[in-house]
């Protein structure tokens, strides 16, 4: 065999044998964070903590597991002290958005309205803001009617309202359950967890798309029921021709993804 016989390989061995770099375990615990998947975030977080006690981004992702885990009085104000206290505005942005939630789930919504109101004001970052956006739209049309904003605060968002109807259902706040949703959406959070527990760690993230398939039918089944799941068919049917147009790219954790919420597919559904 001639030596050009030999170079391709030689060329798949040196390619085999590089070392290819892991993923920084902040941009996994912030990939976890993203999906909801909040213990193994906790643990992420726990572990970034445990070589840097002062990284402030791994002590918002802990509190804000734990809150998202347990909404209750200790975790929001660990929230509201980040949010007052870190040298990151988008870290205060960060833990006042996700303070603001966890007052929502904790019944004292009227509390829920400075956070808001501080990351509408403050965030640059195109899902905080939303979502704060969402919260604020809650509290002002059911909650704190009686709660007039500030003059600037108002016209900011009276500017921002149109944007509302890109909010993706996993940013806006929790309705009330009734007993047959509850039903319609176990099957699904049941599916899911079954598949981020003992599937995915084995195969790792394969989807193209933002929000990933498991998430998309999650968010699917929460607001449609049972619904969801020929969503879900229908997503894995798309998802090749949507990452071939290419239309909405996302830069996530170093990759590129495109943009794919439920919200663009489910206009023939009437919500509940």
């Amino acid at each position: 065999m001639s030596l050009w016989q030999r170079i391709p390989g030689v060329l798949l061995g040196i390619l085999f044998f590089f070392p290819v770099p892991a993923a920084h375990p902040a941009s996994l615990a912030w990939e976890l964070y993203r999906e909801g998947n909040w213990p193994a975030c906790s643990i992420e977080a726990a572990r970034l903590l445990a070589s840097d006690p002062a990284d402030q981004s791994a002590q918002f992702l802990l509190h804000a597991c734990t809150a998202r885990q347990s909404p209750g009085a200790g975790a929001c104000s660990n929230l509201l002290a980040l949010a007052g206290s870190s040298s990151s505005s988008e870290i205060r942005a960060h833990a006042a958005t996700e303070a603001a939630w966890a007052l929502l789930r904790n019944h004292t919504p009227r509390q829920a309205w400075q956070p808001a109101v501080q990351a509408f004001l403050t965030t640059n970052d195109r899902e905080t803001f939303l979502q704060s956006l969402a919260i604020l739209e809650h509290l002002h049309r059911h909650i704190c009617r009686d709660i007039a904003m500030p003059p600037d605060v108002e016209r900011q968002y009276l500017t921002c309202e149109p944007l509302l109807r890109l909010v993706p259902e996993a940013l806006k706040p929790p309705r009330p359950d009734s007993l047959a949703r509850r039903l319609g959406t176990t099957p699904g959070r049941l599916i899911v967890a079954f598949y981020r527990s003992c599937i995915r760690p084995a195969i790792g993230s394969r989807c193209s798309l933002s929000p990933s398939c498991s998430e998309y039918f999650h968010l699917s089944t929460r607001k449609h029921g049972l619904l969801g799941i020929p969503m879900l068919a229908d997503r894995l049917v798309r998802e090749p021709s949507v990452v071939l147009a290419a239309r909405y790219p996302l830069e996530q954790d170093r990759r590129t993804v495109y943009h794919d919420p439920v919200e663009h597919h489910d206009f023939w559904i009437q919500s509940p």
